[in-house]
């Protein structure tokens, strides 16, 4: 957006405002040259052809000659210089009476303002504030940091002495405590009644003719440009004529041909104001616009990103009670081993078994504690991301309401330079350069606050960057939930490669007995003795083999359980992969 820019180094004036200076510039040197007949108009203002000039705009028909320097004796740098006399008694209690009665409006039950108070400084400094922004807040726990630093952000032209700041109540501070309040209220004032702090009565009739002259001259050529039946010929004979009117110019006299050349610069001039003006009104619009339409995209993608994130955290939930159950299982299945444990005798090597899978089961049961905590974990991430998004769309659409409560405000402003014909007014001469320096406090104003937005606007930059950092923390989570899982299954298939190769060697170890047995009773003489022989090796046998099949079952039902389980824990991290696909999903979509 197209802002105006400064002209010199004493003020940022206005084109209208530098119409009317020039204009008491001219009519100045005009009474004060002995050489210059004091009816004839100033030609080097309008051969110069600065009516209406900004030097922001460098692509001019017309070259600037010289730059103007107020030289009268209300500019607005004497002006700025007389506000605040430190040393002035009397002015200083003109002015106290003048902030006793701002606030006694704004407060009917305000205590004295001298002695000061701490409470007392801190309840003004927070009335005053907040009419610039309502936002703002001044506290007795934040008012030393605060109230410079929002001093600083409003652009505050004085100095901010920090002894004042954090003793704001002693006797030398008030001098310069009554200067802070002072310059606030000329800022509440301006915004509250712009019209009569911008356009004060005048008392110089001629001067105030020649500018709304001018300003009326403006209209009329923004209707000829807009095709609203003006015509821009008889609006530019119309400003030359009344010009000449005021300034009394014999037209007819072919003498004055510099004043005609001047007034065709002036009408170049002024063309380019309109045409600056048109562009920024179009500018303006067209920014709005766009502000309107982005954020409109942007607080619906973060609605989506809201609900993904809620639909991910109800997944985790369901995967967190899926882990209670399997959890559950583990603590039945260790229960069932230590009861086996405890009840069956049985060899070492089948102890050393039972034993082993009791730590297994130890073992899959902590990590799923360790599951369920990093799912615990995840589910708190995803709630606080929730909420964050939550205060930043409230936030983005409070920041949004400003902009274009702003951008609303700078359009009437443009706007409310096309004045209507006509306009009656009294006296002009010795406000004119308080006209301009209300406009440039206005416009710093302005400047001030896009400033904060600009500041705030990098704290959302700083806070998606702490948002992206979580999500890589997330992923770095879910990587390592991964590679636990991979070591689970690892280690399932040794087990289960180690409980085949025991079936193998307890399978050949009864082979090897029952041929060895075999050959022993055929080695037999005695047939009663073979006899009894074969039927305690056959009871022997019988018994290894119901022993047998009773291990047998056990590891076939062990096998099925470790067949199920390493189904269900397949599944798992498939589940878990789609998870962590959908979540890096989501957070690119975040990031984009």
């Amino acid at each position: 957006m197209s802002t105006i820019k400064r002209s010199n180094s004493s003020s940022n004036i206005p084109r209208l405002s530098r119409i009317a200076v020039r204009q008491s510039n001219a009519n100045t040197r005009s009474r004060s040259s002995s050489t210059r007949p004091s009816g004839i108009i100033n030609t080097n203002l309008l051969v110069s052809g600065a009516i209406g000039r900004s030097s922001s705009y460098s692509n001019l028909a017309t070259p600037i000659t010289r730059k103007l320097q107020p030289n009268t004796p209300s500019s607005a740098t004497s002006s700025a210089s007389k506000s605040f006399r430190m040393n002035d008694k009397e002015w200083q209690k003109t002015q106290s009476m003048r902030v006793k009665n701002f606030f006694f409006d704004y407060d009917p039950e305000m205590p004295p303002l001298k002695p000061l108070s701490t409470r007392v400084y801190v309840h003004s400094m927070n009335i005053l504030f907040k009419l610039l922004d309502s936002r703002i807040t001044i506290t007795l726990e934040n008012y030393k940091e605060s109230v410079p630093e929002y001093l600083r952000s409003f652009k505050y032209k004085y100095n901010i002495k920090p002894s004042v700041m954090k003793t704001p109540t002693v006797p030398s501070s008030w001098q310069y405590i009554l200067q802070i309040w002072l310059w606030l209220i000329d800022r509440v004032e301006l915004l509250q009644n712009p019209d009569r702090i911008l356009l004060p009565h005048t008392t110089d009739q001629s001067k105030l003719t020649s500018f709304y002259t001018l300003v009326n001259y403006m209209a009329d050529s923004f209707l000829a440009y807009n095709n609203c039946g003006v015509d821009q010929d008889k609006v530019d004979m119309n400003l030359i004529e009344n010009l000449a009117q005021i300034h009394k110019i014999d037209l007819k006299n072919d003498t004055l041909s510099d004043t005609e050349q001047g007034l065709d610069n002036q009408l170049k001039s002024l063309n380019e104001v309109k045409q600056s003006t048109i562009a920024t009104i179009t500018e303006i619009s067209k920014e709005l616009q766009e502000i309107k339409e982005s954020n409109a995209i942007r607080i619906q993608n973060m609605y989506d990103q809201r609900n993904n994130l809620i639909c991910n955290t109800k997944e985790h939930s369901i995967k967190c009670r899926n882990l209670h159950s399997n959890l559950n299982e583990c603590l039945e299945k260790k229960q069932r081993l230590e009861s086996v444990l405890s009840t069956q005798t049985c060899t070492k090597g089948e102890i050393k078994l039972l034993n082993d899978e009791i730590n297994k089961v130890r073992n899959i049961e902590h990590q799923n504690q360790q599951c369920l905590q990093g799912q615990a974990e995840m589910i708190d991430d995803y709630t606080y991301k929730i909420n964050q998004q939550k205060r930043e769309i409230q936030a983005m659409i409070h920041r949004t309401n400003n902009k274009l409560a702003v951008l609303t405000c700078k359009a009437d402003e443009l706007k409310g330079l096309q004045m209507p014909k006509n306009i009656n007014c009294s006296g002009f001469e010795k406000e004119v350069d308080a006209f301009s320096d209300k406009l440039n406090t206005a416009d710093l104003l302005l400047k001030s606050k896009l400033e904060h937005w600009n500041i705030l606007l990098q704290k959302k930059h700083q806070e998606e960057i702490m948002n992206k950092l979580m999500e890589e923390e997330i992923t770095a989570k879910m990587n390592q939930l991964l590679a636990t899982e991979q070591e689970h299954i690892q280690l399932y298939n040794r087990r289960k490669e180690y409980l085949y190769d025991q079936i193998r060697k307890v399978h050949m170890e009864i082979i090897k007995k029952e041929s060895a047995l075999e050959e022993i009773i055929a080695q037999m003489p005695d047939v009663n003795a073979m006899k009894e022989n074969c039927e305690a090796s056959l009871n022997r046998c019988l018994n290894l083999k119901r022993h047998q099949q009773e291990t047998m079952v056990q590891t076939s039902k062990f096998f099925i359980f470790l067949h199920h389980k390493l189904k269900d824990t397949v599944n798992e991290h498939v589940n878990m992969t789609n998870n962590l696909n959908s979540v890096i999903e989501t957070c690119l979509s975040a990031l984009e």
